[in-house]
């Protein structure tokens, strides 16, 4: 028979040996546990997980079980606590009784952690921040940073810095408490582009070979190196080799290391590119020299300032000789030998050539000239009488004057500001005898006389005047008011066969009769046949216009609309009348005959007959836009306005027969008012499509029909250099021009469509403006620009034409290849 022991459940357990202070990391601790009945074994825990049975030791005293659990502190142990767990059969399943101990307080030296990595790349000039971070306790322990390779310290857990290369390699992190030290480290790599070093200069002569070394620290070490220099030179590699150098190699050398970056917290490798540079100077003599200004007026007494260039400086850098008249031609003279040649108070004996050659020890460039003008300003020598009087029909009548100056003065005459012109007149200008030998420079006297190429008529009266120039800033003139006798003349505007007035209903008007006559002439007005006689409700008034030689002006103060008469005589020839149709106020009407009267490089004066004002003051309204030369349409080109006000008025004569009257048979000559206008700012050789409205307070006519009218060429100056070649560049829509446009100048470029050639513009520089795609064929001329680069001179004679043709062989040829 078997006896089984009898089940009895175990006693609590109690933690009766545990360590009731603080333990230091290494040292031993031990827990003893105590149970009584049921003769379990007790489980420990560290914290919640079960401890290993080696760690523990029991023994039994009858019923009584001690267990001893022993082991050495870590940093682990810290804020442990240990658990004593008894069990038996007596209990039910899983049901254990336990005890748990106080948590543990366990000082250990710090363990350190640093970063933000262990292998920290970053670019020269970045801020760098370095992190390190420590478990320990006490938990307030000292942090120590050191550059290990420089030595240098910082005493923080974070270290900021700016990265630089001498600052990369180990760094530590060193902490510290009262249990004792640790230390991490970790490595910086200071990454950076290339850094390129190479001669800043060589300077071989003619046939030597340069061999030039390209130095690069990089880190990453570069991946290539390559050099670039003139005339499309490259070459992979460190070393530049220029085997026999020539002239035409010198320049500057560029050497270009690449090497790519592979950063903390960066995507990809960065491309990084170093750069330094050569200059290959091969001892040469100067290029040919360029003096600007290349052409030069200057007033005697005035100052002659001339600055030499040279297409190639050489070397060594060149040094300058002038030639001038003042110098007999020879070079190198007094004043003679700096690069700016400056000649005071000239006079006409400065006048010619002037040359200047750059120099160095090698030898000379081909000279550069220029051409002085010395002007003595043109003065008027024999003035007009300040009036004269003629009669109509005279024959064979003429204005002259005298001028004299250097160059010859050039003469214009004009009528009322406006330059003479058409059949009417035959200029002559005579210059006079000089008893100067070819070579020297004397003033000129010119005689100039304007004849009238027909008999004297009315509509010639007007001031005339004399203007004498010869490029020098201010002209010379004399002037006469020139007074014809003549009968009296309608000067009213008639639309088509009347004239017009305007009021407004139940309004005073002011109907004006306009006469030119000499003598002064009278007036006579009508209303339905009966004659007007002044007082009551009529009051005439008589007026001589101002500043209008011979014209008179008659009003009427009428308020009834209808057709008034106006008659004026002076008792020469037949009596003049018009008549005046009074009406209601209105909009302007439509001005008529829009046409181009001359044109300049920049300007167009224009002319028209203005319609009715209506009854109010009018202005007129130009409007203008400029014909595409690529597409020869206007349909995308700006809209450009100009409001018209200040214009002059001149009168044109026209002959109409008046056979109205019953019984009689008259020739009535009456006058039509022209309006006229310098159009300004324009292209040169640019075609424009213009129209004209007028407007008052009521408001704006209808426009006149388009007026196309084109700009003159700028005119051309054969001594400047002329355009050689024009070359396309397909991937810009540019075109270029060879050889380099001059100091101070632009360069003209012209397209042509169909037969009919016009400017795109001046270009400053080598090349154009991105263009529109069209054309024929094109062509260039060098052109000089006044003192404020605003506006062109003169030109060279035209370029050989580049015609489309070629242009799409050579692009059809490009792609071939």
């Amino acid at each position: 028979m078997t006896i089984l022991p009898m089940e009895v459940p175990p006693g609590d357990p109690k933690i009766v040996s545990a360590p009731t202070e603080t333990v230091t990391e290494g040292d031993g601790i031990s827990f003893k546990c105590s149970t009584s009945g049921g003769s379990p074994t007790p489980s420990y825990f560290h914290n919640s997980t079960l401890a290993p049975s080696d760690l523990h030791s029991q023994q039994i005293h009858g019923d009584t079980v001690d267990s001893t659990i022993h082991w050495r502190a870590t940093p682990e142990d810290n804020g442990a606590y240990v658990t004593c767990a008894v069990s038996n059969f007596a209990l039910q399943d899983g049901e254990e009784k336990k005890t748990k101990s106080p948590r543990l307080n366990v000082l250990y030296r710090p363990r350190v952690t640093v970063g933000p990595v262990s292998e920290y790349a970053v670019e020269e000039g970045q801020m760098v921040q370095l992190t390190c971070a420590a478990d320990a306790n006490p938990s307030q322990p000292s942090f120590q940073w050191t550059h290990l390779a420089s030595s240098q310290h910082y005493a923080s857990a974070s270290w900021p810095f700016m990265a630089e290369r001498g600052m990369g390699g180990a760094f530590e992190c060193r902490v510290r408490n009262t249990v004792g030290e640790a230390a991490a480290t970790m490595t910086v790599q200071v990454q950076y582009a290339p850094v390129v070093r190479v001669k800043d200069i060589v300077n071989p002569a003619e046939g030597e070979s340069v061999i030039v070394e390209c130095e690069v620290e990089a880190v990453p070490t570069e991946e290539s190196i390559e050099w670039t220099g003139p005339n499309g030179f490259v070459s992979r590699g460190a070393t530049l080799s220029l085997p026999s150098v020539t002239r035409e190699q010198s320049g500057n050398y560029t050497c270009t290391a690449t090497n790519y970056l592979n950063l903390y917290g960066e995507s990809g490798s960065q491309p990084r590119i170093g750069r330094a540079t050569t200059l290959v100077d091969v001892k040469r003599r100067p290029g040919r020299g360029v003096i600007a200004p290349w052409t030069l007026s200057v007033v005697v007494g005035g100052t002659i300032e001339l600055a030499c260039e040279a297409t190639d400086v050489g070397s060594p850098a060149a040094q300058f000789k002038w030639a001038s008249p003042s110098s007999g031609g020879q070079y190198g003279t007094k004043e003679h030998t700096r690069q700016t040649l400056v000649i005071r108070n000239v006079q006409l004996a400065d006048n010619g050539e002037y040359r200047c050659i750059p120099h160095n020890a090698i030898g000379e460039g081909e000279p550069g000239i220029a051409r002085v003008i010395v002007i003595e300003p043109a003065t008027i020598e024999r003035p007009m009488a300040t009036e004269r009087i003629y009669g109509e029909g005279d024959k064979d009548q003429e204005l002259s004057c005298e001028a004299r100056g250097y160059p010859a003065p050039h003469i214009t005459w004009l009528k009322d500001e406006m330059p003479v012109t058409g059949d009417a007149w035959k200029v002559e200008t005579v210059e006079g005898h000089s008893s100067c030998s070819p070579t020297d420079f004397c003033s000129v006297s010119v005689t100039s006389s304007l004849r009238w190429a027909r008999p004297v008529e009315w509509s010639d009266k007007g001031n005339y005047s004399c203007v004498a120039s010869n490029g020098a800033t201010e002209s010379s003139s004399t002037w006469t008011l020139a007074r014809v006798t003549h009968g009296a003349v309608i000067l009213n505007d008639r639309y088509p066969t009347e004239a017009l007035a305007a009021a407004d209903i139940a309004g005073t008007a002011m109907i004006s009769c306009r006469v030119s006559a000499r003598p002064e002439p009278t007036f006579e007005w009508m209303y339905d046949s009966n004659e007007i006689k002044e007082g009551g409700r009529y009051s005439f008034q008589v007026n001589r216009e101002v500043g209008k030689p011979d014209e008179y002006e008659s009003v009427l103060y009428e308020s009834d609309y209808g057709k008034y008469l106006c008659r004026s005589m002076n008792g020469k020839g037949a009596r003049a009348e018009v008549v005046i149709r009074l009406k209601e106020k209105s909009v302007p009407t439509a001005s008529d005959d829009l046409e181009r009267v001359t044109a300049g490089s920049s300007w167009i004066t224009l002319s028209w007959r203005p319609g009715f004002d209506g009854g109010s003051p009018q202005t007129f309204a130009l409007e203008y836009r400029m014909l595409n030369p690529f597409t020869e349409s206007v349909a995308n080109a700006e809209v450009l306005t100009v409001d018209v006000t200040n214009s002059s008025l001149r009168s044109v004569v026209k002959s109409s027969k008046d056979s109205t009257r019953a019984k009689r048979e008259a020739t009535t000559t009456f006058a039509t008012n022209l309006m006229t206008y310098n159009l300004t700012g324009l292209k040169q050789l640019s075609t424009y499509y213009i129209r004209i409205r007028s407007q008052n307070k009521m408001g704006a006519s209808d426009f006149t029909k388009i007026l196309i009218a084109t700009t003159e060429d700028v005119a051309v100056r054969k001594e400047l250099i002329v355009p050689s070649a024009l070359n396309y560049i397909a991937s810009e829509g540019v075109f270029t021009v060879q050889p380099p446009t001059p100091v101070d100048h632009c360069f003209m470029f012209y397209v042509q469509s169909g037969d009919v050639w016009r400017s795109i513009g001046c270009f400053k520089g080598n090349r154009t403006d991105s263009l529109d795609e069209g054309g024929d064929a094109f062509k260039a001329r060098f052109c000089t620009m006044t003192a404020d680069g605003q506006h062109v001179n003169e030109c060279s004679e035209e370029s050989i034409p580049l015609s489309e043709y070629f242009i799409r062989l050579d692009l059809r040829n490009q792609d071939l290849h």
